[in-house]
């Protein structure tokens, strides 16, 4: 993850993964206009079954670890950032648990894309989307 943004993946092969983007709305700083290193990142959120939504993650180092809370089509989510305690540990499988998989990976971002034109027609940029 960047200090300035990153993208999300939710859910499994199994049940309809979502995926979205996020980036920096808010730094807290302290009295003297220093930064804390907490700050507050949103984005927006598509899945593959034609759910949209957005959601908020509040993180108090740059975006390593925090808690993201959101809705997708009106159903409220909460995720919690933990960072690997091992230095070894860089894939999703390791750090969250979950085993991605790609069989449909250009499909998968066909369908992505065509989730977020449905719901926001006149901002969406096919570059800059994932």
């Amino acid at each position: 993850m960047s200090r300035w943004g990153g993208t999300i993946e939710i859910g499994s092969a199994e049940r309809q993964q979502c995926k979205g983007r996020y980036s920096v709305s808010q730094v807290k700083t302290n009295f003297w206009k220093l930064e804390t290193g907490e700050r507050t990142y949103r984005g927006k959120i598509y899945c593959l079954d034609g759910r949209a939504g957005a959601f908020e993650l509040i993180s108090k180092d740059k975006g390593k670890t925090g808690s993201i809370t959101g809705e997708i089509n009106g159903e409220a989510f909460q995720l919690d950032m933990f960072d690997s305690k091992s230095r070894e540990c860089m894939t999703d499988e390791c750090r969250w648990g979950l085993k991605w998989t790609y069989e449909k990976e250009r499909d998968n971002m066909r369908t992505y894309y065509r989730v977020a034109t449905e719901h926001e027609p006149d901002s969406v940029d096919p570059r800059q989307l994932f």
